[in-house]
């Protein structure tokens, strides 16, 4: 997820791609073992995960009482370090994702070793990333700055490229329809797309009056859609639409 200045226009989305935008690069929640956690990209490159109770902490410096030790919350984990700009991050059970500058999509895990990993490149800087599983397998669905949509295995690589998207892509969000993984992607050519992962196809297409910088999908199937300096609600369609927001399985799979 990103939060975006709709006002910046294209010259702060050029310079978020080639230059160091002040400020921290992404940031995520994330629920380990039922702890909620925080992770974050800074600015010289480490992708860190603290707990929201070392947040909440921080948050009160220099309030707090620096002698009660048995209250510090720990400090947070370096997962990995990409020198150079992580431009986004996601998360399966299991593992962190960061998109980056140079088009990579890094992985590192979250319990244990981080054992950093390479997952895939596009030939342009990687804005979103999401995660599903099909056949069984975690898959990683990358959107890069001139489109391109990549589905990604963990073990087995590229599995095929969603074709549609003529600009930047800045939001990949995984849905269920009749029960099958599907994810809604939207980006800078103002159109918010609906594919199914696992066969590629393109199920739909919604066009918007400006660039699409995020969306989300409630419980209910409402989908939020962020669009310019607006957030558009689009109210769920059981009978002709019934989406439902992704949930992953409660355990992930052991990735090598």
């Amino acid at each position: 997820m990103a939060l975006w200045d709709a006002s910046e226009g294209g010259d702060y989305l050029d310079r978020r791609a080639v230059d160091d935008p002040p400020g921290t690069p992404a940031l995520i929640t994330i629920v380990v073992s039922g702890v909620t956690h925080v992770a974050y990209a800074s600015q010289s490159g480490e992708i860190v995960m603290c707990s929201a109770a070392r947040v909440e902490y921080l948050s009160r410096w220099p309030d707090h009482d620096e002698t009660d030790f048995a209250s510090v919350p720990e400090e947070g984990r370096v997962l990995l370090t990409l020198p150079g700009g992580t431009t986004c991050l996601g998360a399966s059970p299991t593992h962190i994702l960061a998109g980056h500058r140079s088009g990579e999509v890094w992985s590192a895990r979250l319990h244990g070793q981080p054992l950093p990993r390479l997952i895939t490149h596009h030939t342009a800087p990687v804005h979103a990333v999401a995660t599903v599983e099909l056949d069984g397998q975690p898959h990683v669905i990358s959107g890069d700055d001139v489109g391109a949509v990549q589905v990604t295995s963990f073990e087995a690589g590229l599995r095929h490229r969603l074709d549609g998207h003529t600009g930047a892509v800045f939001a990949i969000t995984p849905v269920l329809l009749h029960g099958r993984p599907h994810v809604l992607t939207g980006g800078l050519d103002r159109s918010m797309r609906l594919w199914d992962v696992t066969s590629g196809r393109q199920f739909d297409v919604l066009w918007f009056p400006d660039t699409v910088f995020a969306i989300a999908v409630a419980q209910d199937g409402t989908v939020f859609a962020g669009v310019g300096p607006d957030v558009i609600c689009l109210e769920p369609d059981a009978r002709h639409l019934p989406l439902l927001p992704y949930t992953a399985p409660d355990r992930g799979h052991a990735i090598k």
